[in-house]
């Protein structure tokens, strides 16, 4: 990872110029104990943008190359990434639309920091078109006119808890496209598997091993494994889940890191109303990062919807919903 400089400049969404974006120092990340192993619980995971970054070594990003094919049919001329974290797809849009300006959105500093050092580090034709701003996916006011598109990637909707959050965020992606532009996002289809053992008399949490990457370089020798617990709560529709975090440096164990956050649950009928009440026009619905069909057996589903090209929002009205079932794109996508 590149150190993050002193200073830099990113925007917060009333234009003021936020300064000093920065990575956490390991002093500041954990505090060792005398066996040089940290423990911490209870943890927001975002804020350790290292070990979220580390997540995806040696992955094969196919999310972000997912949008970024999408995008790339439409050739958009301003893309806006909701949540974009520490801008793992936000740069790979960046690569895949080389003409387009890509500003990238999201509420936690730490993340922006990194962000912030990879845009340091980019080259200067992606400096150029790529901005990060500091903001909240359900409000944000934008800036600098319409977008052609809107991406929120990495299921990152999961985290909007209440109706409402969601109903608001649906809001301002509508309201920050022009007539005609695109969203996109992706959520996982829910695991039958873990919500039936959350209804057992003694309800049982689902534990997976589901992360194991590793990063050696010159002087580094890394290692990451990642243990996810799940719960449900059906009335509500949320998943209680507890990351646990295992990171071993020469191949000892260095820190235990525990997070824990809530998730909304999305099943396929409410996520088409969520689109068609904001007055979207569903295009497609796919299952995987292909381009394959959403089907039975499919483990998300990446909705692209357009805002109509007429200027006025269309009211919500009851009726059969109307979009393409078919494997292929429609109109591009």
């Amino acid at each position: 990872m590149r150190s993050m400089p002193s200073r830099n400049h990113e925007r917060l969404s009333g234009g003021e110029w936020l300064r000093s974006i920065r990575r956490p120092s390991p002093a500041e990340q954990a505090s060792a104990s005398s066996n040089g192993t940290h423990v911490s619980n209870r943890s927001d995971i975002y804020a350790r943008p290292d070990v979220y970054d580390m997540e995806y070594e040696g992955a094969s990003n196919e999310d972000a190359h997912f949008f970024a094919r999408l995008l790339a049919r439409v050739r958009p001329r301003r893309v806006l990434e909701l949540a974009c974290g520490s801008g793992r797809v936000t740069f790979t849009l960046a690569a895949a639309l080389p003409k387009a300006e890509i500003v990238g959105v999201d509420s936690s500093s730490q993340m922006l920091g990194n962000a912030a050092a990879a845009h340091d580090a980019a080259e200067s034709s992606v400096r150029e078109r790529v901005s990060f701003v500091k903001g909240d996916m359900r409000d944000w006011q934008g800036s600098g006119g319409a977008f052609d598109a809107v991406v929120i990637a990495c299921c990152s909707v999961s985290h909007l808890l209440t109706l409402d959050d969601r109903r608001r965020t649906w809001a301002t992606a509508f309201r920050l496209l022009r007539p005609g532009g695109v969203f996109a996002l992706d959520v996982r289809v829910p695991d039958l598997a873990t919500l039936a053992e959350s209804q057992r008399v003694r309800p049982r949490a689902f534990v997976d091993l589901d992360i194991d990457s590793s990063r050696r370089s010159v002087g580094e020798d890394a290692r990451l494994l990642r243990c996810t617990a799940t719960t449900y709560e059906p009335q509500l529709q949320r998943a209680d889940v507890r990351l646990i975090y295992d990171r071993f440096d020469q191949g000892a164990l260095a820190e235990r890191l525990v997070a824990d956050f809530a998730s909304h649950v999305y099943f396929p009928a409410e996520l088409e109303l969520l689109f068609v009440s904001a007055g979207f026009e569903i295009a497609q619905q796919y299952g995987d990062y292909r381009f394959v069909a959403r089907g039975r057996a499919s483990e998300y589903v990446v909705t692209v919807a357009r805002r109509p090209r007429h200027s006025a929002r269309r009211p919500f009205r009851c009726g059969p919903l109307r979009h393409n079932a078919s494997p292929y794109p429609v109109n591009g996508l």
